[in-house]
């Protein structure tokens, strides 16, 4: 490229004029963008709002009619299938919850009677 240039005095050394050219190109594309951005309409939800009534999660149990609520309103078809499977997911995650809360009381009671009992 160089050697081109030495030889051909017409020739410039940068290349300025050419991205001066281009770069009208990109930024009318960029408005464009722009614009169509701002006409789209919101998109909507993917799915309603919850039609079935679930309980509060606060224990295991809960976490049981839970998931019994959602398998009856799957089966009944008042719930699509991925909604029912994102909301037993969060089900299941906040059983294992308590399940483990629930085992460590009771390693802490095993180990305290332990203690009890050895008189340690």
């Amino acid at each position: 490229m160089l050697h081109t240039f030495l030889e051909d005095g017409r020739l410039e050394l940068d290349n300025n004029a050419a991205e001066r050219a281009l770069r009208a190109v990109a930024v009318g594309r960029k408005k464009r963008q722009i614009r169509a951005g701002a006409r789209r309409p919101p998109r909507a939800p993917e799915e309603p709002g919850l039609p079935v009534e679930l309980p509060t999660l606060v224990d295991l149990e809960s976490c049981a009619r839970a998931s019994a609520a959602l398998a009856g309103a799957v089966s009944r078809g008042e719930l699509p299938l991925g909604q029912a499977a994102r909301l037993s997911r969060v089900i299941e995650a906040t059983r294992a919850g308590f399940e483990t809360v629930e085992l460590e009381r009771r390693i802490a009671a095993l180990e305290s009677s332990h203690v009890l009992d050895t008189g340690a």
